[in-house]
C-alpha cells in the first residue's frame, strides 16, 4: 500500500483512491480529535462544518511542501484528470466518513463529562442531605436512604441542576 507521497506516474488508479482514502482518514481523525464541544449541539455543528469543509483541509494539505511533488507526477501522467479525480474524491469521502464515525466517540465523551460534573454535584451536597434523611428515620434505615436519595437526585433533574443521567448512591459514596 502506497502512501500519498509515495503515488508517482506507475501508480494505478485503485491505488491512487487509496493512498487518497488513506489521508482522508488520518486527516479525519486529526480533525474530529480537535473537537472540543459542551454539547451535542456544538459536536454535530463542528462535526457538520468539518465535513463541509473537507475542501479547506484537502487545500490545506496540498499546499504543503511535500505534496508538490505528488502534484508534479499526477501532472505527468498521461490520465492526469482521472488521476486527481481518483485521488480527490476518494480523499473526500474518506474524511467525510471518518469525521462522521467519530460523532459517537464525541459524544461519548461529552456524556462521560457531564456525568462526572454531575457526580460531582452530588457528592457535595449528598452529605448533608444523607445526614437529614438518617435524622428523620434511622441510620440503619437503608430503603429510606436510597428512597430519599433517589428522590432528592430526581428533584435536581428536574430543577435542572444536574442532567438526566441516573446517578446511584454507589457513584457518590
Amino acid at each position: 500500500m502506497k502512501s500519498i507521497y509515495q503515488i508517482d506516474q506507475s501508480t494505478g488508479l485503485e491505488d491512487i483512491k487509496r493512498a487518497g482514502q488513506m489521508q482522508g482518514i488520518d486527516m479525519g481523525l486529526q480533525a474530529a480529535q480537535e473537537i472540543d464541544a459542551d454539547s451535542y449541539d456544538d459536536a454535530a455543528e463542528a462535526i457538520d462544518g468539518l465535513i463541509e469543509d473537507s475542501g479547506e483541509s484537502w487545500e490545506h494539505f496540498t499546499c504543503m511542501s511535500p505534496f508538490e511533488f505528488v502534484a508534479s507526477e499526477l501532472n505527468k501522467r498521461d490520465d492526469a484528470l482521472d488521476a486527481w479525480e481518483a485521488l480527490e474524491s476518494s480523499f473526500h469521502a474518506a474524511f467525510s466518513l471518518t469525521v462522521e464515525s467519530e460523532k459517537e466517540t464525541i459524544q461519548d465523551s461529552i456524556d462521560e463529562r457531564i456525568f462526572n460534573e454531575d457526580c460531582e454535584k452530588v457528592k457535595n451536597l449528598w452529605p448533608e442531605i444523607k445526614q437529614m434523611i438518617i435524622d428523620a428515620y434511622s441510620e440503619d434505615d437503608d430503603v429510606a436512604i436510597n428512597e430519599g436519595f433517589n428522590d432528592w437526585t430526581d428533584s435536581l433533574c428536574r430543577d435542572g441542576e444536574i442532567s438526566s443521567y441516573t446517578i446511584t448512591r454507589e457513584d457518590v459514596e
